[in-house]
C-alpha cells in the first residue's frame, strides 16, 4: 500500500518484514476507511467511490461536472474513469507538484 513513512511502519532487518509502530487510527495516513451511508434516489445519475487522493485533486463539483458532461455525450464509463484518473494520477512521486497516487 505504500507511504509507509506516514503510517508508522518500519522494516525489521532481522525478520525482513514490516513492523507497525502505531495503531492505524494514530498514523498520519491509515487504511481505516471512512464509511458513509447514502440512500439513492431516482434522480441520482451515478455514485463515485474512490480514495481520498481523488478528492485532494478535484472537488465534488468538479467531479460531478466532468462525469456528468461525459455521460451526456454517451462516453463509455470505462473511458470516463480512465480520462479522469489520467488527469490526477501521479506520474513522478518525487515531483514537487505531484498529484496523489490513486487506486
Amino acid at each position: 500500500m505504500g507511504d509507509f513513512e506516514y503510517k508508522g511502519i518500519t522494516s525489521d532487518p532481522i525478520k525482513n518484514e514490516k513492523v507497525y509502530c502505531l495503531a492505524p487510527e494514530k498514523a498520519i495516513i491509515t487504511v481505516v476507511p471512512e464509511i458513509r451511508n447514502k440512500v439513492l434516489v431516482a434522480t441520482d445519475r451515478f455514485l463515485l467511490m474512490g480514495c481520498d487522493g481523488i478528492w485532494e485533486c478535484k472537488t465534488n463539483e468538479e467531479l460531478i461536472q466532468f462525469i456528468g458532461s461525459e455521460l451526456d455525450k454517451n462516453v463509455p464509463l470505462k473511458e470516463i474513469l480512465k480520462s479522469l484518473l489520467d488527469t490526477i494520477v501521479a506520474t513522478d512521486s518525487s515531483s514537487k507538484n505531484r498529484q496523489d497516487s490513486k487506486s
